[in-house]
């Protein structure tokens, strides 16, 4: 029980550093400092981004359009 303590208090601490928020805001929600370019690459191998006629996945459409789709329609 101690050694989970002293774990989860070792993830306390690093997820409250500047360089933890940095990662998680770049990763996932794949935000950039001033003047950087954020660049998108599509996943080879994991299917057609089609489903059906005029169905896009969703997996495959950019995060705002997913934050949209997800919150007005």
């Amino acid at each position: 029980l101690a050694a989970r303590r002293e774990e989860l208090q070792q993830k306390l601490a690093w997820s409250e550093t500047d360089e933890f928020v940095e990662r998680e805001a770049r990763e996932k929600l794949l935000l950039s400092r001033p003047g950087e370019t954020v660049l998108l690459l599509p996943v080879i191998g994991s299917g057609s981004a089609i489903k059906q006629v005029g169905e896009v996945d969703q997996v495959m459409l950019p995060p705002w359009r997913q934050w949209l789709t997800l919150f007005w329609y």
